[in-house]
Order: structure tokens, then sequence, then C-alpha cells
């Protein structure tokens, strides 16, 4: 009976996990978050890698690794720029920490309607064989 009860269970709860990974809405989020993406204009002396999209559930994400000779002020001043002529609003900044380790690493965080951009700046002292990320979500902030 316990058995009959424990398959039960997982198959409901595949089957609610398999309809909200493919709900419209979070798909609707994630090709709208992709069309942000793509209008975006990146800073020269930057080159991007690692690009994915993917939504479940109830988030999308889209998000970037990039490798730049810029600082994190150069890229803050160009995002800055950059998103608000694209209606994002700048929210706050934060400190970036890898498992409680402080290499100068740095988040800022956007607004636009129900979206979050994030831009993470590594640090100069991290070796993460990147620079910075950015991040466009949907349900996750």
């Amino acid at each position: 009976m316990l058995a009959v009860f424990l398959i039960g269970f997982a198959a409901i709860a595949v089957g609610f996990f398999y309809l909200e990974a493919d709900s419209g809405k979070a798909r609707q989020a994630q090709e709208d978050l992709q069309l942000q993406f793509q209008l975006l204009r990146t800073p020269e002396k930057t080159a991007g890698f690692e690009y994915s999209a993917s939504h479940k559930m109830q988030h999308a994400l889209v998000t970037e690794k990039f490798r730049s000779s810029l600082s994190y002020q150069e890229l803050r001043d160009f995002y800055d720029k950059e998103l608000r002529t694209r209606g994002w609003q700048f929210v706050k900044e934060e400190p970036l920490y890898d498992w409680s380790r402080d290499f100068g690493g740095k988040a800022a965080y956007y607004k636009k309607n129900d979206y979050t951009a994030t831009l993470e700046y590594q640090g100069g002292r991290s070796d993460f064989g990147y620079t910075y990320a950015l991040n466009f979500s949907w349900g996750l902030h």
C-alpha cells in the first residue's frame, strides 16, 4: 500500500513539474527576455560566451558570461546608460561574494516591469574564467 501511495505521489509531482516547466507565462517571459538581451549592445573590448536561455515552473533566465579588460566602474557606466535607454531602472548595488570570499565582486540590479537584470562583476582578484555575467530574469528576484 505504501509503495502504491509513493508511486502515485511521485507521478502527480512529476506531472505538476512538467506542466509548470512548460507554462505559457514562463515561456513568454523567456522569449521577452531573449529579445531584450538581443537588443542590448555590449561594450568594446568585451567578448561574450556561454549564452543560455531557459524557463521552468515560475521563472525564466537568460544569461551570458563575458571576458573584458574594462573595470567594474566602466562596465557599470556602460550598462547604466544602455539599460536606461531601453527602459530599465537601476535598483541597487551589492557586494558579490564567492562562498564568503571577497574577490572585489559586485552585483548591480535593474528592474523593468516584472523583469530583473543583473550585472555580476566577479572581481579583480577572482579567477573564474570570465570578468562578468549579465542575467535577465523573471520570477527569481
